[in-house]
């Protein structure tokens, strides 16, 4: 069958572009692109394209217009490509509309705003590449209904309406291509791309028959050569059939193609099946695009060497300016596919101007293409375009709250215009960026876009007050530390800590931390310290607790010996601490059970008689300063007295 197609996106800046050929009914013309692939999913060579100089949004089909690609990662942060085909009810293209400017909004969300657009108003076809989105495509894993609008000079021209894509947050494969197979080769190689997984993860592919026998299986796999966002795993498979035989069940589609990712088969998109069909007949499945010179006529395809040898002619402005015979299609072992690759850079006369391809094998014509077709030329309007904007009355809002929705009103902007004449523009929500009130902040920028011209302004983000922090507890820990803790504020992310050594005396900012504790530490010994606690949050710092206060404790009791007098006596000794007494504490035991045998002591020295011979004891003194309060006890020290001489 016959294949006739004009195309209008070459000298793209890939190096490889593929176009994919199902084999559909031949009475419509619906077309898809992927990142300079083409998906022509069926084509009519008697149709005639409709020129309208202005159309109309009603006379633009939603269920048949495309857009490719139209299976999303719902982790995207970018698109490097995006291609769209306006067409009628009839699957004629809509043409006559240019368009500088591509918006995809999805519940009202504003999902991808961009100015960097190539127009083919002729052909009804646009594209966009490198495009950052504004937020997130939402409600994953199936259909997704989006408003895809189109502008020029900041006026709306088009619209699709609802319409629907595939989007997921989940691994699966997004595309599979090609999904024929051809009776002359045992292997054959298939680009896959898989959605939502790291590049590095392990793939493994295979063909099963329709009884689920494996008919072929991986070789080898390579990198695609195509920019993808990051979690997009997109590779050429190369497969071999499994006994070296050849397909041979000719139009059958009872192939199925399973992907393996980590060991896990994936599911297919709704838009792309795993089934496989074969064929005898020959049909060209890749075009590769002429971005610059040396420019090669490449295509690959199925079948072809069957059909060996092609002549290949070339036209442009409707005169043959070429005609190569005797070209033979090859096997790439590298790449397990079928092509034909002609230099033909000395037939071409301009390469800015259009020119038609045509191959025929045994005079038959098998395929027409056309390269070199080229975009809406930017319009050079020298009389009154628009040359800067500015904020000639501001928002009514300038301050909004955490969670706040961006509210324009009051906002007044005038464009000046070439000719000297302004005007106020037509603002709207949509018009404006760098809104972000999750956050606080106290300068945040927005910038106002109409058309190519921008201007700014700034609001605040204020995150409510904070609570004062309750709850403060004070524990003495030693002679050098005290302890704090408090109840805990959901919205605080951290809080500070400030102490002073009197109740009204100056407070200074001793340490923070993220949770609701505190270890303050290297204090002096019998000090009393006061302190209080605040709350932090992206907004600022809460008030001040109420003011806690606790002493650390006195020095321990130093110099402390045991001296074994006799078999029932033991004598301590220790040294002076200037205004301090001393109790003391024994136990038969290092660890436990000790008790106070003696109390407020003045001396440094202390007896302890009537002891059981033969027996070890443990002593420790805690000191006592003239407020009363104790210190944290000495090491204790042993003794074991004697063994009675009765």
């Amino acid at each position: 069958m016959k294949k006739s197609i004009s195309a209008l996106f070459l000298l793209l800046t890939v190096l490889a572009m593929f176009f994919v050929l199902p084999p559909m009914s031949a009475d419509a013309a619906s077309i898809m692109k992927e990142d300079g692939d083409i998906i022509y999913r069926s084509s009519n060579n008697n149709s005639t394209v409709k020129k309208i100089s202005n159309a109309s949004v009603g006379e633009i089909s939603n269920t048949n217009s495309n857009i490719s690609p139209d299976v999303f990662s719902s982790k995207a942060d970018t698109i490097p490509f995006l291609w769209f085909n306006l067409v009628d009810k009839d699957y004629q293209n809509i043409t006559g509309i240019v368009v500088d400017k591509i918006e995809l909004y999805q519940q009202g969300n504003l999902i991808l705003s961009t100015t960097n657009v190539t127009s083919y108003s002729h052909a009804g076809n646009y594209e966009l590449r490198n495009a950052t989105l504004k937020s997130h495509f939402s409600n994953s894993n199936g259909e997704n209904k989006i408003d895809i609008v189109f502008y020029k000079n900041s006026a709306e021209v088009a619209r699709l309406a609802d319409f629907t894509i595939q989007c997921y947050d989940n691994a699966i494969v997004s595309s599979l291509s090609s999904n024929r197979l051809g009776t002359e080769r045992s292997e054959f190689p298939l680009k896959v791309t898989i959605l939502n997984v790291n590049d590095k993860a392990t793939v493994d592919a295979y063909v099963t028959d329709s009884n689920g026998d494996k008919v072929a299986t991986l070789v080898a796999e390579s990198k695609e050569s195509r920019n993808y966002n990051s979690g997009t795993k997109a590779l050429i498979v190369r497969l071999k059939m499994t006994k070296g035989t050849l397909f041979k069940n000719s139009n059958s589609n009872d192939y199925n193609v399973h992907i393996i990712v980590n060991n896990i088969e994936m599911s297919f998109s709704k838009n792309y099946q795993n089934k496989m069909r074969v064929y005898d007949k020959l049909a060209v499945n890749v075009i590769y695009g002429m971005a610059k010179s040396p420019y090669h006529y490449h295509i690959e395809g199925i079948n072809l060497i069957n059909a060996n040898p092609f002549t290949l002619e070339l036209k442009q402005k409707g005169e043959i300016i070429g005609e190569i015979t005797g070209i033979n299609a090859k096997f790439d072992p590298k790449t397990y596919s079928v092509y034909i690759d002609e230099d033909i850079t000395s037939k071409i006369k301009d390469p800015k101007t259009e020119m038609q391809t045509t191959l025929y094998s045994e005079g038959a014509e098998v395929w027409t293409f056309t390269y070199f077709e080229q975009p809406d030329a930017p319009e050079t309007n020298t009389t009154n375009t628009l040359k800067r904007i500015a904020i000639t009355a501001p928002a009514t809002k300038l301050s909004y709250s955490i969670g706040d929705e961006l509210d324009i009103t009051g906002l007044e902007v005038t464009g000046t215009y070439s000719d000297g004449s302004s005007k106020i523009e037509s603002i709207t929500a949509a018009n404006v960026t760098g809104f972000n009130s999750s956050v606080a902040a106290k300068n945040q920028v927005l910038t106002i876009t109409v058309g190519t011209k921008t201007t700014t302004f700034k609001v605040q983000i204020v995150a409510a007050p904070l609570p004062p922090v309750t709850g403060v507890s004070l524990k003495t820990i030693s002679s050098s530390e005290i302890d704090l803790s408090w109840d805990k504020i959901n919205e605080a992310k951290s809080y500070n800590i400030y102490r002073a050594t009197s109740e009204n005396g100056k407070y200074a900012k001793v340490g923070s931390s993220k949770t609701t504790s505190f270890k303050n530490t290297k204090l002096k010994p019998s000090v009393s310290y006061w302190y209080k606690v605040t709350a932090v949050a992206t907004g600022g710092e809460s008030g001040f607790s109420d003011i806690k206060t606790a002493t650390t404790l006195a020095l321990a009791p130093s110099g402390v010996k045991a001296k074994v007098v006799s078999s029932t006596a033991v004598t301590l000794t220790w040294k002076a601490m200037p205004g301090s007494t001393f109790n003391v504490y024994r136990s038969t035991s290092q660890k436990v059970g000790y008790t106070k045998i003696a109390e407020e002591l003045n001396a440094q020295v202390y007896a302890d008689n009537n002891l059981m011979p033969k027996t070890a004891y443990w002593y420790y003194l805690i000191a006592l300063d003239s407020n009363g309060r104790e210190s944290a006890a000495s090491t204790p020290v042993k003794a074991l007295t004697k063994v009675s001489k009765g």
